[in-house]
């Protein structure tokens, strides 16, 4: 995560989930030619070990082109026009959230019982939750770090 501006009325911050582009993108597709250039000399061979491979490596490239993980995302806090716009880029597109800066009743640090990394989480009216962070990216002081930073912004 990266403030890409940061002054009296806006916050802009950027998210690039690196670590999930290598397991989802990288690996498979190094996978993949590792494959295309280890000889296969029996049909059964192909059968048995290389068409499993190929099965895995596409699930893997598809699975990783609709994840939520993988996304580039922009949360853009605006007091001057109060409010909160998120972008979400995929690989499939760019889709666009408006919330209202009254909503935002409190930041929290997201912190599933089954994972060992951190999220945020900004608590909403309505009992509502958006998840600023999918997934276990952070390490818990760069979660706080990250709720004090956008807590100190909303609170100024």
């Amino acid at each position: 995560m990266k403030i890409t501006l940061k002054n009296q009325t806006q916050l802009t911050i950027r998210h690039c989930p690196i670590g999930s582009w290598i397991y989802y993108f990288f690996v498979p597709i190094a996978m993949g030619i590792l494959l295309v250039f280890v000889p296969h000399t029996e049909p059964e061979e192909f059968l048995s070990y290389y068409f499993p491979a190929y099965v895995m490596w596409g699930f893997s490239l598809l699975f990783g082109s609709f994840s939520k993980t993988t996304q580039v995302t922009i949360w853009a806090f605006d007091k001057s026009l109060e409010t909160l716009i998120v972008k979400q880029r995929r690989l499939l597109g760019t889709k666009t959230f408006q919330y209202s800066l009254q909503d935002i009743c409190e930041v929290e640090i997201d912190s599933p019982w089954d994972q060992v990394g951190h999220g945020i989480k900004l608590l909403l009216s309505e009992k509502r939750v958006l998840r600023l962070c999918y997934g276990d990216l952070l390490f818990r002081d760069e979660a706080e770090e990250w709720v004090e930073i956008i807590s100190t912004f909303l609170k100024a």
